[in-house]
């Protein structure tokens, strides 16, 4: 019987590692082509903890398979840097570097949510709204419009820049030397990007958002009430996949028209934003191609940044141009919105 379970474990083991190895390509194929590798790549969170527990197992059982768990997971370790962060803050001084913000904002909810942002409070996420400097950058998605003037006159940032009917918005301390963006046809989605001379250097700013799955308040159904012995909750699987499949191929080109806009900046660029994805995915691969994550080279811990039911996704970016040191990286765990806030601290002369 001992054995009869040995057997299907192994069995089950090489799925979970066929699968995770699946994952791994999810980044480079274009949904386009073939989407359902995108369920895969949003599923590598639950895939790797999966392949801990089996190497957790098979060491207990002292049996040669947890290589192959093992084997897996170091073979994909770049995708593992991408979910976990490793490196904690330099020593900087601060009124030399340059601060940036990225935050979904969910339309602000409410306006109790803006009232709260413009207080200076504690914590990493109002000492940088609040931060008084000239090179203090924020990059909103999902800001209305209405809270927009508000919002630059109480964190003393009075340059901002926004298009007709998209929701992202850019607020500087220091004026704009020229901006473009573009919204996506039907949707407020879409990117914004300025020109900004920071510490002596000309540098563009791109603001993204791309579109989103619009599947969280199916999805929280399912997990808070769902019977899989109900019609209804496949009915609502059904829909959840087919909207990620249309959010998918669309999102794959929205990204191809950003990306030839970012590659074609003569300044450094700094790409900040949410992308509705996952570092697994096509979307990520392609706007961060000769770029640095910010996460990646100075975050700690997890990197989730959705804060709904739908676990571990990390989908919200701040992305450097290489000529920038990264010298620090905070998600922190603020409730004003469906996402939590990305702040980086950079500088000039990147190594």
């Amino acid at each position: 019987m001992v054995q009869q379970f040995s057997k299907i474990l192994r069995w089950v083991n090489l799925a979970v590692i066929l699968l995770t190895f699946l994952s791994y390509l999810s980044p480079y194929i274009n949904p386009i082509h073939f989407w359902p590798l995108t369920f895969l790549g949003m599923a590598y969170p639950w895939l790797l903890l999966l392949n801990l527990l089996f190497i957790l197992f098979w060491a207990f059982r002292k049996d040669r398979y947890v290589f192959f768990s093992l084997a897996c997971i170091l073979t994909g370790w770049s995708h593992l840097t991408g979910f976990v962060g490793w490196r904690g803050p330099e020593v900087y001084d601060p009124g030399k570097s340059l601060s940036i913000l990225s935050y979904n904002l969910q339309s602000g909810r409410d306006y109790e949510t803006i009232r709260q942002l413009k207080k200076p409070q504690s914590g990493p996420l109002h000492a940088t709204l609040h931060q008084k400097t000239g090179n203090n950058i924020l990059c909103f998605q999902e800001i209305r419009k209405a809270y927009l003037d508000e919002m630059s006159e109480a964190l003393a940032l009075p340059y901002l820049h926004t298009i007709p009917y998209s929701s992202v918005a850019i607020l500087s301390p220091v004026p704009i030397l020229d901006r473009g963006g573009q919204r996506f046809t039907e949707s407020s989605n879409g990117f914004i990007w300025v020109d900004l001379n920071l510490q002596g250097q000309r540098v563009r700013i791109f603001n993204i958002h791309l579109q989103s799955n619009k599947v969280s308040g199916v999805t929280d159904k399912v997990l808070e009430a769902g019977d899989l012995q109900e019609k209804e909750t496949w009915m609502d699987i059904r829909m959840v996949i087919g909207r990620v499949k249309r959010a998918t191929i669309t999102r794959s080109e929205q990204v191809d028209v950003v990306a030839e806009q970012i590659a074609a900046s003569p300044y450094p660029v700094i790409v900040c934003g949410d992308f509705n994805d996952t570092p697994q995915s096509y979307s990520y691969r392609s706007l961060s191609q000769g770029l640095r994550d910010s996460f990646r080279e100075k975050g700690w811990g997890f990197g989730t940044t959705y804060a709904g039911n739908i676990p571990a996704l990390r989908i919200d970016y701040i992305l450097v141009d290489p000529r920038f040191k990264v010298l620090e990286t905070q998600i922190p765990r603020v409730p004003y919105s469906d996402h939590y806030p990305v702040i980086s601290k950079l500088e000039l002369g990147g190594s």
